[in-house]
């Protein structure tokens, strides 16, 4: 992953944003002990759900705990997801820029190859009439 923080356009909001900002929360120990602490509560849940003695007096409680564990879990991918995606548009914009200077450099070099100083747009050639 990425580790410098530098400014880049983001690709969906066209704002200026942080790089590294998508990756932050995803990369946290808090964040990521509360990712395991919610599937070890799950575990736990699972296993209290083998007991008919349990499912009799809390089984409601214990049914509702799922769609919770599913959705930080879903919640939990979606962020990782995100956050890869914003890293890979940082990666792919500073490639970008480097074959864009690199197109200016060529551009001039053409231009005192001919003799002619580097111009933004190209210039009509007598047709020699």
């Amino acid at each position: 992953m990425l580790v410098a923080r530098r400014n880049i356009i983001h690709p969906f909001e066209g704002c200026a944003t942080n790089i590294a900002h998508g990756c932050d929360l995803v990369e946290r120990p808090s964040f990521q002990h509360t990712i395991i602490a919610v599937i070890m509560f799950s575990v736990v849940t699972l296993g209290l759900e083998t007991s008919p003695a349990v499912m009799a007096e809390h089984g409601a409680l214990l049914h509702l705990v799922d769609p919770v564990v599913v959705s930080v879990t879903a919640g939990q991918m979606i962020a990782e997801a995100r956050a890869e995606e914003v890293e890979h548009a940082a990666e792919e914009q500073v490639a970008n820029r480097k074959i864009l200077a690199e197109l200016k450099a060529m551009r001039a070099e053409l231009a005192a190859m001919r003799g002619a100083e580097p111009a933004g747009r190209c210039r009509a050639r007598p047709t020699g009439r």
